[in-house]
């Protein structure tokens, strides 16, 4: 976590079984990257059915300060490293108050 940046960095590691990379596997990483950085993604998150990489960018908010990488580590490796802008929002409780009453609330 880096307080002074209000990030937190989640880097994932996964092994992708004994198959080798292939030329597909490498297009459709390019291509989701692609998709990440031009904002094309947006419009592809509910279709997302493969890596959900598109679901993950969604919430990383660039403009924030976050970041995500990926790719393939090694052959049998692929690392999600993302960076997660930290958001504090205040919000006004008036006209609530802290005074004990006799009213019964149900959610």
């Amino acid at each position: 976590m880096n307080e002074e940046k209000n990030l937190i960095n989640f880097r994932f590691e996964s092994l992708v079984g004994s198959e080798e990379i292939t030329d597909k596997n490498l297009e459709v990483i390019e291509a989701t990257r692609a998709d990440i950085n031009s904002g094309a993604y947006l419009d592809k998150i509910a279709l997302d059915r493969r890596s959900g990489l598109s679901k993950v960018a969604s919430i990383v908010k660039p403009e924030a300060g976050g970041r995500i990488e990926f790719g393939f580590q090694t052959p049998t490796c692929f690392f999600l490293d993302i960076d997660l802008a930290l958001t504090v929002e205040s919000v006004s409780l008036n006209p609530y108050s802290s005074e004990p009453n006799n009213e019964i609330v149900a959610c």
